[in-house]
Order: C-alpha cells, then structure tokens, then sequence
C-alpha cells in the first residue's frame, strides 16, 4: 500500500478508522486486482471496467460509486441508512448489510458508470 493511501487511513483514529478498513478490506477481498491511488483527497479504486470512492465524514465511512441500478435497489431494501445520488453514507450507529453492500461494490467495480445521474 502506497505511503499516502496509509496516510489517509491513518489521519483518523476513531471508530470510523476500523469501518474504513472493513469497506476497505471487502473491496480487495472482491477484487484482489484492484488498483488504488488518491483522488480528490481520498482512495479512489479502479478495476478495468470499474470505479469508487471510499472517504471518511464525520459521522462514518462514505461509498462513492455515481449512479448504479444497484444503488436504487439498496436504497429501497435499507430506507434508514443516508444515500445520496451516486454514494451510501454508512453511519458508524448504522447496522451494516454487508452482502449488500458487497452487491454495490461488484457492481461499481465491475460496470462502467457515470459520474452521476443527472
């Protein structure tokens, strides 16, 4: 791992730390070929046909995938945790459905997206 991918990890030492490894980890576990660098100050992962974000707020871990089928079925199945157009915003309080959130991460890094939904 690239000393500023550690970095970014490492800039936050609260809980929010070991739910950014957990995402982190599931996305190599997924995807063992997947390439990281930073971008837009945090860890972007690229796959041939695919890409996220993973990055650190104040209240959790955010997903950045753009717009996916996928997000709007996950959206429907867990109304109660914060999504925006193209992200899921997992709350360190939230109870994560982790195969779901897997679906996400295989589609996002398996699919070439846009951006964002208009």
């Amino acid at each position: 791992m690239s000393k500023e991918i550690q970095d970014y990890i490492d800039s936050v030492q609260d809980e929010r730390r070991i739910l950014f490894l957990k995402l982190h980890e599931l996305v190599f576990k997924l995807f063992p070929e997947v390439k990281i660098k930073i971008s837009y100050q945090m860890p972007f992962y690229t796959t041939t046909k695919g890409w996220l974000f993973l990055g650190y707020w104040k209240q959790g871990v955010s997903l950045h995938v753009g717009y996916l089928d996928e997000l709007d079925n996950f959206r429907l199945k867990h109304p109660k945790i914060k999504t925006g157009k193209g992200s899921i915003n997992l709350k360190l309080t939230d109870e994560i459905p982790w195969k779901d959130v897997g679906l996400v991460i295989n589609k996002a890094l398996s699919t070439r997206t846009s951006s964002m939904r208009s």
